[in-house]
């Protein structure tokens, strides 16, 4: 042997068919041969022995020159007793496979067949099997973050939903139930004022005293809610209004707190006792609804009949109040009491407003080194003004935003809405309830990214092994070409370059 019959033939895998064909192995027309095979094949399998090797060649990818020479190999065995005394099968199974195994060899066809297989199998079918299985990972990696995601977003949804029914000091448990019994309770907040509301003495004591001994007047009045809740406490606006007890109190309803407001001649800020403005002649100190104190003139509202509709004094002459005849009923807004009824509530944390704000002026006027009103200047002023320090300012101040925190915290504000407007507690209903189908949905949704991932899953597990499976045929199929070139070129050494082997 030379040494030119020893050196390798390098063939690189995307000119292994046009190779074949140059060298004249393969014919130019061999995909009309093959075509013509593949047909036979198709019409051969249509009548197979049962067999488990054959079933899982036919189960496999699409047969070629070499499965068909296995599935030969296999009816040499189950027809066997076909042969005839020559030596020949007469199974007509055996002669249509005998004569796709002539047809294949015939012109070489099934080298350009494997050929072809093999350059599909390295550059397509594997990368393609590949990338499936990288996407499926990472579709199921994504399905898993976007289930994470909605079981976040549910456990949010949900203890939104908690925080804002402890926060009405509800279970949440039938929300319709609930917070119909809470509306129908007395406001727990209303108790916890009026528990506090003596400690307002000090505060408005002050106050008033600052005033009178500023102005030189002593007919100043101011703050006149609380004055009046210190002295009557918390009356139904009924009796804040005339001055009486109610004989009978009806019980409130919501849907008629619009038509009340109109019977009782009040708008949404205040309350309209038919006082003419431009009657107006005496002293008074009340609130501007700003929460800033100023100083108004103003007579004695009275009537014709010399009843004093001021409700700025909390004084009110009985002898001079007309006899009803039948008992005195409180319906409507005159059956709530006064921290109930929004326009007395409002005009009590007004004034709360205006004391704190007066407080707070007082403190810094004392700190400040700009002090206009020296210790000289309270010289003869009352005893309250001239022992009060900033300390005990402070004390008062601190009182005042306690009560305010009471009555304008965020779950009291909600609950008057809700008692002073029915829209309102539905719009609070289905806020409540929207939160927990949020969450139902985002478990729903998680739930659904769950079952791709599994989807994803399973379609990975099918998939996976297909690729060594096919990575070990397609190197069959080239050792195959490699050793049928070889052979027609005295078995010098074939590489097919570019092969299997990158994969």
């Amino acid at each position: 042997m030379s040494n030119a019959d020893a050196l390798p033939i390098d063939i690189h895998l995307s000119r292994l068919l046009d190779w074949l064909i140059s060298r004249r192995h393969c014919n130019n027309d061999f995909q009309r041969c093959l075509n013509t095979v593949r047909e036979k094949i198709v019409n051969a399998i249509k009548d197979m022995p049962e067999n488990k090797n054959i079933e899982q060649i036919l189960t496999g990818t699409q047969l070629n020159y070499l499965s068909s020479r296995q599935i030969v190999e296999i009816l040499k065995q189950t027809e066997a007793d076909s042969k005839n005394i020559f030596g020949f099968y007469s199974s007509q199974r055996m002669k249509d496979w005998n004569e796709i195994i002539s047809l294949y060899e015939k012109d070489n066809v099934y080298l350009a067949e494997c050929a072809q297989i093999l350059n599909r199998n390295v550059n397509y079918e594997i990368p393609s099997l590949k990338r499936q299985l990288n996407k499926l990972q990472a579709s199921e990696e994504e399905f898993v973050k976007k289930k994470a995601e909605f079981i976040k977003q549910s456990h949010k949804f949900k203890n939104d939903y908690i925080a804002a029914v402890q926060k009405m000091g509800i279970k949440g448990e039938d929300i319709n139930k609930e917070i119909s019994q809470l509306l129908n309770e007395p406001p727990k907040f209303i108790a916890d004022v009026m528990t506090d509301l003596h400690s307002l003495k000090d505060c408005r004591d002050y106050y008033l005293q600052f005033l009178r001994f500023t102005t030189e007047k002593d007919d100043i009045n101011c703050l006149t809610l609380i004055e009046y809740l210190l002295q009557k406490g918390n009356t139904t606006f009924y009796e804040f209004r005339t001055g009486e007890e109610p004989e009978v109190i009806e019980n409130y309803r919501i849907e008629d707190h619009a038509l009340s407001d109109v019977d009782a001649g009040v708008d949404d800020n205040q309350i309209d006792f038919g006082v003419d403005d431009n009657e107006s002649t005496g002293t008074n100190t009340t609130s501007n609804g700003n929460g800033d104190f100023v100083h108004i003139q103003k007579s004695d509202l009275q009537d014709e009949n010399g009843i004093n509709w001021d409700t700025d004094s909390p004084a009110v002459d009985m002898s001079v109040i007309d006899v009803q005849t039948g008992p005195k009923v409180a319906k409507g807004v005159d059956a709530l009491t006064i921290l109930q009824y929004n326009v007395t509530r409002n005009n009590f944390i007004n004034e709360l407003f205006e004391l704190e704000c007066f407080l707070g002026h007082r403190i810094y006027e004392m700190t400040s080194n700009e002090n206009v009103l020296s210790s000289y200047q309270f010289q003869g002023a009352p005893t309250i003004l001239q022992l009060s320090t900033i300390d005990t300012l402070t004390s008062m101040q601190s009182i005042v935003s306690e009560l305010l925190k009471k009555l304008t915290n965020d779950a009291v504000v909600q609950l008057c809405l809700m008692l002073d407007n029915p829209k309102y507690v539905e719009s609070v209903k289905q806020k409540l309830l929207s939160k927990l189908e949020l969450s139902e949905k985002s478990i729903l949704k998680s739930e659904v990214m769950e079952e791709k991932a599994k989807d994803c899953i399973k379609q990975y597990e099918e998939l996976s092994p297909k690729i060594p499976l096919l990575i070990e045929k397609t190197r069959e199929i080239q050792r195959f070409v490699e050793s049928e070139i070889s052979k027609r070129y005295k078995n010098r050494p074939v590489n097919v370059m570019g092969g299997v082997q990158i994969l």
